[in-house]
């Protein structure tokens, strides 16, 4: 019976876990700059809702599903978050300093295994093409959908107004679609900014992209060759 539960129990978390890699992530931020830092962002899904407000006022965030919303964060817990991250700092380093000698003598062992020579038998045109198609797939998988960023600046001195304008319009002719707008005060010494950024996420495809890229003929082969340096 209690095995029966335990067992209906992993299952139940197992299909939570694959629903929760499997749907899409859509995700907004947006970022602003006056005088203070102010940050909106919001990760949603078909199912429920996260969203996180930051500027001079308050700092706080959302949980939302099926219409209950709950608050997790909020400038009333600022003391409370203070004093955990203060308490796992001192704990981090206190077991840095307890292990930092064996860490040491560890790195210092590892130096002595690597050859230069080693090092660069592996740096091959394969595993270099390799690595850049795997880069490349996770970042147009984890691109924006959209990217727009509005500057408005000034300096005191109208000569380095100047001179940004020169580079800022030979960029924007060389590249027209640069998602960067910049607007040039010359009346006054100003900087802000704004920055929009949305877009989705499959964490399975992510996942299931770097297990294939783990499993790959080029990454086991570099895997064999240094297990058996090592072992030499």
């Amino acid at each position: 019976m209690i095995l029966s539960i335990i067992l209906y129990t992993l299952l139940i978390l197992f299909i939570l876990i694959i629903l929760a890699i499997s749907i899409s992530y859509n995700y907004y931020i947006k970022t602003s700059y006056k005088d203070t830092l102010e940050v909106y962002t919001v990760i949603y899904t078909f199912l429920f809702e996260i969203s996180f407000i930051k500027n001079k006022e308050k700092e706080e965030g959302y949980f939302k599903i099926f219409g209950f919303k709950k608050k997790f964060s909020s400038n009333s817990h600022k003391k409370v978050e203070d004093f955990v991250e203060k308490k796992i700092k001192d704990k981090v380093e206190e077991k840095t300093k307890e292990n930092i000698k064996e860490k040491e003598d560890k790195k210092d062992k590892d130096k002595k295994k690597f050859s230069f020579t080693f090092i660069k038998s592996l740096i091959t045109k394969e595993n270099i093409k390799h690595i850049f198609d795997f880069l490349k797939d996770i970042f147009y998988m984890i691109k924006p959908d959209k990217f727009k960023t509005d500057l408005s600046i000034g300096f005191d001195d109208p000569y380095n107004n100047g001179i940004l304008a020169a580079y800022y319009y030979t960029l924007k002719s060389m590249y027209p679609k640069i998602p960067i707008n910049i607007i040039i005060s010359w009346e006054e010494e100003k900087y802000s900014f704004e920055n929009i950024t949305k877009g989705n996420i499959r964490p399975i495809s992510i996942l299931i992209r770097i297990i294939t890229f783990v499993f790959s003929t080029p990454v086991i082969k570099t895997g064999i060759k240094i297990f058996k340096y090592k072992r030499s």
